[in-house]
């Protein structure tokens, strides 16, 4: 049988489940690069389906059918995924183009900035996403939101130093921010600091 039997009911629903959690995630992450990955993954697994059929010897007639309907169905996940990556490549556009029009109508407007910075993130766009979110920042200093995504941002660029700043002044301002208690966490066990990251974890369980 392959090794990821389409014909096998239980692993057909799986697999729909994991690819409707992974839209419904992208959705309202209002990030592509989900889907994208989806994308990825149906890919090699067709690959794999492909050389799996073409390198198989003495291949029986019911492993030649469960081959073949399991490239079929890879197909129509690839598809699928396609689909919805344009879907939300959209959703993203629209975004971006609405924050740019708040900023051409009000350059002073933190929101807006935050919206493309948030749009820049989900392109994994770090370089952008943290120049839009410092203007809104700048524009409104106790702007916690854009805080937080410019610490997460600043995380994937391993500059911890100044997400800190970032953490400090959102716990300074709410000590009971579950998403600073977690990045600060992250923050510590990339230092090393297991046990003090470890506490961060628990105090985010204990609220």
């Amino acid at each position: 049988m392959p090794f990821i039997n389409f014909t096998n009911v239980a692993t057909m629903l799986l697999t729909l489940v994991v690819f409707l959690l992974a839209l419904v995630l992208s959705k309202e992450t209002k990030k592509s690069g989900i889907i994208a990955t989806m994308l990825s993954v149906f890919l090699i697994i067709l690959v794999c389906h492909a050389v799996e059929l073409g390198t198989i010897s003495n291949i029986t007639e019911e492993m030649h059918y469960a081959m073949t309907r399991s490239i079929l169905v890879d197909f129509v996940f690839i598809f699928l995924s396609f689909i919805s990556y344009l879907w939300m490549d959209e959703i993203q556009a629209k975004v971006e183009n609405a924050a740019n029009k708040a900023i051409a109508i009000e350059e002073g407007n933190a929101v807006a900035h935050y919206l493309l910075g948030k749009a820049r993130k989900g392109q994994n766009d770090d370089l952008m996403t943290i120049a839009h979110l410092t203007k809104a920042i700048t524009l409104k200093d106790d702007f916690i939101e854009a805080r937080l995504l410019r610490a997460e941002a600043l995380l994937n660029l391993k500059q911890y130093k100044e997400m800190m700043e970032d953490i400090d002044a959102v716990l300074a301002q709410n000590p009971e921010e579950e998403t600073a208690m977690l990045l600060r966490g992250k923050v510590k066990e990339s230092n090393g600091q297991g046990e003090e990251a470890e506490e961060d974890y628990k105090l985010v369980t204990e609220i």
